[in-house]
């Protein structure tokens, strides 16, 4: 199911009904009209003057009629988007912050950029929306205006999410939160952020974790004993996002009792858009139970409300909720004309995550149409979106998240510290005022009371010092703790998904071997059989690199003493094949006989280096060149080649776990090899790094110790 689209976050301005709302704008303009034709008659009355040049010139430039034209510029943008157009929206817009750029309002300009970011935001241009949010929070913030920061910190958090990029949204959100979390009048806003945290976790597939925070953002609201519209409208919103993910569980029943829960409150409050977004979710559910038909019924009322609103997003989703009714029912010619919309319609807009649905769901209908060849076609797609670092990789936005909940669980625990800190604190102080009183009963007494107090004072710094030291140590290991399960639980999560599309792809093709016998061709074979191979041996590559990763956890750092020519030497002679494959010349630069390291860890590394030197090289005569620095207190190797190079912005990503820059049907691999090389230098307390440009090679290096 393609994640909802979050409902647009209302600002404190809009807060109002949309009647007095409308009532406001038009009271602006008239005291605006007055004020213009005010300054106008005094204008005209000093002109005629001796000293008109002395006194105040009232022209377009003027602070007070170009504030006024703001507010009339931002009024139209407002009336533009409630009749839903969206470029005039925009084009009042850009005129608002234009005119406050001009007087230089801090204040203005903020709700400029802000109104800017919400136009993009309608019109479903993304980038451009998130570009004028950014520039508005810093806006914000440097007015100290802490309520505005946290606002427009919200509404960059849902177009973070519905631009697939969860990680940025998670910071903005929590610090939003920060600023709502106690604060009573704030419930609403403090729902939308446990929305947006649900919807994170939703899109990552986490439909535990994102019931938890949508229930969180229900009870923030139903404690209030008064609702206006907005809160029941945020209410049911919520109430709708627990029947979602209730629906993605398989829990039917409950799905669609939440969801007719959610539309009556949406009718309190006559909000026919969420009770229309709640029939888009309701299909799921439907198709999910096996009702195609009602599926199919709910689907096509809400295409005609979507399509009067012009919303793309929904109507995407619509398209793809009906191709996937109709294929499930078998009417495989409506199902590829909603599809086929759908797919148009998701690239136009780069939505590139429901783009894979749909694609799986185009491969699956053209098989069902017995085209293998649109099939395969389709399944190539979404294969190249999966493994492309352009489609956002779903695991490492888990991982982000996770590490976040760790920060956020080690800020509690440092504020527990800090409150027993100063309990104890208190209490010293305490004891102090005791002692003080004492002092002045006797001077005799006052000695040795004082000699005492000194001596507990001194000791109990240094008890201090050491629960401090204890409690630094127990934070530290915690905290490596709670990252290292955080990596495991990914590796395990994407080793898995890694694992399963292998054996999934052999048994498809197995299956379309046997389906076709004797009719297939000398052709088709020959690619169904190349297909099953390509997986075997990727299957294969992971599981020894799988078994690569984890042995280096209980490797022992044990060291020898060897010489690192006779390593390379012996590095080459297992990458023979691979490099007599490519014509490649390897060369070497080693000036020192002995070194003492672990030999093991350090031969897996530098073959997995040299390995991708040839791998990822298309010159006609590839040159790879290792060379070892002796420095002062560590040993620098260096892996140079003239292959296809890295873009820089990929430096870092390139180490993480099952990073791939290019498509498996390429260059083959797990994704594992240069997290393995970390890795195995980390543990050897050294570094990694590599200097590349694209097209002009790469070299990596590493460093590690000197050991005696």
């Amino acid at each position: 199911m393609k994640v909802a689209q979050p409902y647009y976050p209302q600002m404190p301005e809009k807060f109002l009904s949309d009647n007095i709302r409308r009532n406001i704008s038009n009271y602006r303009k008239v005291i605006g009209l007055l004020i213009l034709i005010i300054i106008s008659s005094a204008t005209f009355l000093f002109a005629g003057g001796n000293n008109f040049k002395n006194s105040q010139k009232i022209t377009p430039q003027n602070p007070e009629i170009q504030s006024q034209l703001i507010l009339n510029f931002l009024d139209s943008a407002q009336s533009a988007k409630e009749n839903y157009n969206y470029d005039l929206y925009l084009s009042y817009a850009l005129s608002a912050l234009s005119e406050a750029e001009q007087i230089n309002s801090s204040y203005y300009v903020t709700k400029g950029l802000k109104t800017v970011g919400d136009a993009y935001y309608y019109k479903n241009e993304f980038r451009n929306s998130i570009t004028y949010y950014v520039q508005a929070v810093d806006a914000a913030a440097s007015l100290n205006d802490s309520i505005l920061t946290a606002d427009i910190s919200v509404e960059l958090a849902f177009t973070y999410v519905v631009n697939g990029r969860p990680d940025s949204a998670l910071l903005h959100t929590y610090n939003a939160l920060k600023f709502y979390r106690d604060k009573d009048d704030y419930s609403i806003n403090k729902s939308w952020c446990y929305r947006i945290l649900g919807d994170i976790q939703y899109s990552l597939g986490n439909y535990n974790k994102a019931q938890v925070f949508y229930e969180q953002g229900v009870g923030v609201l139903e404690n209030e004993i008064e609702k206006d519209s907005l809160k029941l409208r945020e209410l049911s919103m919520q109430i709708g996002s627990v029947a979602m993910v209730l629906a993605e569980q398989k829990k039917l029943k409950e799905a669609i009792y939440y969801y007719k829960r959610s539309d009556s409150i949406a009718l309190l409050c006559n909000a026919k858009d969420v009770v229309v977004g709640n029939k888009y979710g309701l299909s799921y559910a439907y198709i999910y139970d096996g009702s195609y038909a009602k599926a199919i019924s709910i689907c096509k009322e809400a295409i005609a409300y979507f399509e009067a609103t012009n919303d793309k997003f929904y109507l995407e989703g619509c398209w793809e909720s009906l191709g996937r009714a109709y294929v499930s029912m078998g009417q495989l010619d409506s199902a590829e004309h909603y599809l086929k919309k759908a797919e148009i319609s998701a690239l136009q807009n780069n939505a590139y995550e429901f783009t894979k649905e749909v694609y799986v769901l185009l491969s699956l209908l053209y098989e069902k149409k017995g085209d293998p060849e649109k099939s395969l076609s389709y399944y190539k797609l979404f294969k190249e979106q999966s493994d492309s670092l352009f489609s956002k990789n779903k695991m490492y936005q888990l991982d982000v998240l996770e590490v976040a909940h760790i920060l956020e669980a080690s800020e509690k625990e440092m504020k527990l510290l800090e409150e027993s800190s100063q309990t104890l604190i208190a209490a010293q102080g305490k004891t102090n005022i005791l002692i003080t009183i004492a002092l002045s009963l006797a001077v005799i007494s006052a000695v040795l009371l004082a000699y005492l107090y000194h001596h507990k004072r001194n000791k109990s710094k240094i008890l201090q010092k050491e629960v401090d030291k204890q409690t630094a140590e127990l934070n530290k290991a915690n905290v490596s703790l709670q990252v290292a399960n955080a990596e495991l639980q990914e590796f395990a999560h994407i080793s898995f998904h890694d694992m399963r599309e292998p054996v999934r792809n052999i048994n498809s093709f197995t299956k379309l071997i046997t389906k076709k016998g004797k009719n297939i061709t000398p052709e088709e074979l020959e690619e169904y059989t190349s297909i099953i191979q390509l997986n075997a041996k990727q299957m294969q590559i992971l599981v020894y690199d799988v078994f690569e990763f984890v042995r280096i956890d209980s490797e022992e750092k044990e060291l020898n003493t060897f010489s690192p020519d006779e390593l390379v030497n012996d590095v080459v002679k297992l990458l023979d094949k691979n490099i007599t494959e490519k014509s490649a010349v390897v060369s070497k630069q080693i000036d020192i006989r002995n070194i003492k390291s672990n030999r093991g860890m350090l031969s897996v590394a530098l073959r997995n280096l040299v390995e991708n030197a040839v791998k990822y090289n298309t010159s006609l005569n590839p040159q790879i060149h290792i060379q070892m620095h002796n420095g002062n207190d560590q040993y620098t190797w260096y892996v140079k080649d003239n292959g296809i190079g890295i873009e820089p912005q990929y430096h870092d990503r390139i180490f993480e776990m099952f990073k791939r820059l290019h498509n498996r049907e390429v260059y083959q691999g797990s994704g594992l090899g240069l997290s393995i090389t970390k890795k195995i230098i980390n543990k050897m307390d050294g570094e990694i790094g590599v200097i590349s440009e694209e097209g002009k090679g790469s070299t990596f290096w590493f460093s590690i110790p000197k050991v005696d």
